[in-house]
């Protein structure tokens, strides 16, 4: 596994123990407020209960009118049972024995349903003892519960499907260029180490010593190119730029200095912007379309830089790919993925376009401020 999807799989981890540790915090919090106010409802309606079964027995009939009501409230999911000592005087209790249920509020599981128990003991008219089990089927709580957990975790889903997406594309993305460098210093530094072996171990004359020399110093100017793509890249994700006037014809001559061979006709006078990103650009595009040979130009008019090699070739698919700043196959560019995507990040960051032109007399770049 890469670094960059392990980094992926444990930041991804973090997330979901952050996100579903959240809703299960809120899931119980919620379900115990519930509880709490139906265990008060369920108080409130027992006081009511022992009111209306202590009224009941002060009456006559009473054992008719207090079947009547029994009735009544179970319709209503509300049961209880009235004894006089030992003996019973009405009961619709769902669940037996009663010797379980201890004096006061408790919460009783029987099968898959539970109710809310609470024993009172009172005295009637004639000063007998009476004992009140009131029990309510709270099942509809419990319900409700399952229902706000199945209804949070089927949001939880998306959300964790929605975060994992934008965030293996991110990150993949950040890491993009870490790969690329990787490819792209194993070479110089590889060649610089088979150099030196070389001088060291080797019985070589006096000019191999110094062809060896000029490789190494090649290779090594590579990798100092590499290593000012990534500080310029990391400057651009800071948003550390200077916006400034830049001197076209001063930094058109810098250019020409790394490429003497190319060919420039400069009418502008200056262009506004970040002199390092302008001219690591401009040496980036040069450093790609120079690789095909052939004899470049470089045309700055009109608020555009157009950079031309008759020499350079291009297909319509890697043309497309280009315009498109995608991630170019390194079976078709070896060494450009990181140096397009730059020049892309730059131009963008200038409010800009760069554009790719291809045809049958060469490959013109074109960057519109």
């Amino acid at each position: 596994m890469k670094l960059w999807e392990k980094n992926y799989v444990l930041t991804m981890a973090l997330i979901l123990f952050v996100l579903y540790g959240s809703v299960f915090f809120i899931l119980y919090q919620s379900f115990r407020m519930n509880l709490e106010k139906g265990c008060e409802r369920g108080v409130q309606t027992e006081q009511s209960v022992l009111y209306s079964v202590n009224s009941m027995l002060n009456e006559d009939s009473e054992h008719r009118k207090l079947k009547l009501y029994c009735e009544i409230m179970e319709r209503e999911n509300v049961y209880f049972a009235v004894y006089e000592g030992e003996d019973e005087l009405v009961n619709s209790l769902p669940i037996l024995p009663l010797g379980g249920i201890k004096p006061g509020l408790q919460i009783v599981k029987d099968g898959k349903n539970r109710y809310l128990c609470i024993l009172d003991s009172f005295v009637s008219w004639n000063e007998k003892e009476m004992s009140l089990y009131y029990i309510e089927s709270i099942n509809e709580i419990y319900k409700n519960q399952q229902k706000q957990v199945c209804l949070f975790l089927s949001i939880n889903a998306l959300i964790s499907i929605f975060i994992a997406w934008i965030l293996y594309f991110a990150m993949k993305k950040i890491y993009y260029p870490i790969n690329n460098i990787a490819h792209e210093l194993r070479t110089p530094l590889t060649s610089i180490q088979g150099y030196a072996q070389y001088i060291l171990f080797g019985k070589v004359s006096e000019k191999d010593i110094q062809y060896a020399s000029s490789r190494i110093n090649e290779e090594a100017g590579y990798i100092n190119e590499i290593i000012e793509r990534l500080l310029v890249m990391e400057n651009i994700k800071n948003g550390k730029i200077l916006v400034e006037r830049i001197d076209m014809e001063e930094l058109l001559e810098t250019v020409k200095s790394h490429y003497p061979n190319i060919i420039i006709e400069n009418r502008m006078e200056y262009i506004m912007g970040d002199r390092t990103l302008f001219l690591c650009l401009l040496m980036n595009l040069l450093s790609n379309t120079g690789r095909s040979g052939g004899q470049i130009t470089i045309t700055a008019v009109d608020n555009k830089i157009t950079i031309f090699n008759p020499d350079d070739y291009m297909d319509a698919d890697m043309q497309k790919i280009l315009n498109g700043n995608h991630s170019i196959p390194k079976d078709k560019i070896k060494g450009k993925g990181l140096g397009v995507s730059l020049c892309h990040e730059i131009v963008k960051l200038h409010h800009g376009k760069l554009i790719y032109e291809a045809g049958k007399q060469g490959v013109r770049i074109v960057i519109t401020l």
